[in-house]
């Protein structure tokens, strides 16, 4: 996912300004610019498509009350050929729902409550088929694909011991807000969606430049990236199947639900077996609810990190905080005058626009014999970025005295 950075608000200023079709209200209960009604798309609908999936377990009644789907239900020809292809492949497909049904509960609980439609579950498949260490040649990682930049703008930790990017709780509430953003920019999910792939930058030149803020308009004008025109219709076809998957020829997952969570703070640089020893929870439930800690271990930095646990254990977690950091395994040996005066002698040299082998040498307390002997020099000449070498088989750079007696 390549997203540029454009703040929301001129981006629904433009949005206003450009747009040709009428302006669409927000309020509950009326359609967003991208739903059809069912007849609007029944001369489009594959015969052999069952229709019951547009009315099971889809939001149109709750407690009486009728209502719109949250994400609008579109199938037409570019649906029915990725729903033709995930029921090709039906091993892989079958796979995600399995995988995914691990983490379904807290996914749609945090989307939830973030005010974004639940369906968006099934964006995370398509992302990822939810695997928590997924990455790409673009540099995402973890079942919502963030790339760094995006990362980096919600909150998401990158370090080397650490990625939140494959933190499902903290990954998914980041992308919910991000769709959020998306959706009261462009007033569409569909293009939030598509904005989600693109970047809101290249969605926003397109509406521009397209005139419409109809995302199929702008499909069938091949306006979008072709990735992108595809984008949303897999996601529905993945909703599809999601939803009635005896229909198209697969079982209904049954997976062991990720556990309720809670966070707990534990000290820098505790590994996950102490923490086990100590909280009570065990070593694989840890490593399950915290794949982002790349080491194994709460990340290097100056205060307390909160890692997740299962619910109930935090408290017991944070008492036994004392405990990890007298653990004899967190020790830290200072070094000794020695070995830090050694750590701190430099060992290369990087020759800079106006040096020469002698001031080089009258820098480090050597002479000119010595650096040419150990970098193995003929002349004296030196150029601008060569490297030197400072010492000699582990040794510090040599002084005088020691470059004539070998």
């Amino acid at each position: 996912m390549q997203r540029s950075v454009v703040q929301s608000f001129s981006v629904i200023v433009l949005l206003a300004g450009c747009a040709t079709q009428k302006v669409v209200t927000t309020s509950i209960g009326e359609p967003s610019p991208d739903y059809r009604a069912p007849s609007q798309v029944a001369s489009n609908v594959d015969p052999s498509i069952d229709q019951e999936i547009l009315s099971v377990d889809d939001g149109l009644e709750h407690n009486g009350v009728r209502a719109l789907p949250k994400v609008p239900i579109e199938i037409n020809h570019k649906v029915q050929e990725w729903l033709r292809y995930f029921s090709k492949d039906k091993s892989r497909f079958q796979r995600y729902m399995d995988r995914g049904e691990v983490y379904r509960p807290l996914i749609e609980n945090v989307l939830r409550k973030s005010g974004v439609p639940t369906e968006f579950y099934y964006l995370a498949m398509i992302e990822s088929g939810f695997m928590v260490h997924a990455s790409s040649h673009a540099s995402a990682v973890g079942i919502w694909q963030f790339i760094p930049g995006t990362a980096h703008r919600f909150g998401l930790k990158k370090t080397s011991d650490l990625d939140e990017r494959r933190d499902v709780v903290r990954a998914t509430a980041a992308a919910a807000v991000y769709l959020k953003n998306l959706h009261a920019a462009f007033q569409s999910w569909y293009l939030a969606m598509a904005g989600y792939n693109a970047g809101e930058g290249r969605i926003l030149r397109t509406v521009v430049n397209g005139g419409s803020r109809d995302f199929w308009e702008l499909v069938e004008r091949k306006a979008l990236p072709a990735e992108t025109r595809d984008y949303v219709p897999k996601f529905l076809a993945a909703l599809l199947i999601g939803r009635n998957p005896e229909k198209f020829g697969f079982r209904r997952p049954r997976a062991e639900a990720f556990p309720s969570v809670e966070a707990a703070l534990v000290p820098p640089r505790v590994p996950l077996h102490e923490i086990a020893r100590h909280s009570g929870v065990s070593l694989a439930t840890l490593k399950l609810l915290n794949p982002h800690l790349i080491r194994g271990r709460s990340p290097n930095q100056s205060s307390a990190y909160a890692i997740w646990v299962p619910k109930g254990h935090a408290l017991q977690t944070v008492d036994a905080r004392q405990k990890m950091e007298a653990s004899p395994t967190m020790t830290v040996r200072a070094p000794s005058a020695r070995s830090f005066a050694k750590a701190r002698e430099p060992n290369f040299h990087r020759v800079k626009r106006g040096e020469t082998l002698g001031s080089i040498s009258a820098r480090y307390k050597t002479n000119v014999a010595a650096l040419r002997r150990i970098n193995r020099l003929r002349g004296t000449k030196v150029w601008v970025g060569q490297r030197l070498r400072l010492a000699d088989n582990g040794r510090s750079h040599p002084s005088s005295r020691d470059a004539y007696l070998r």
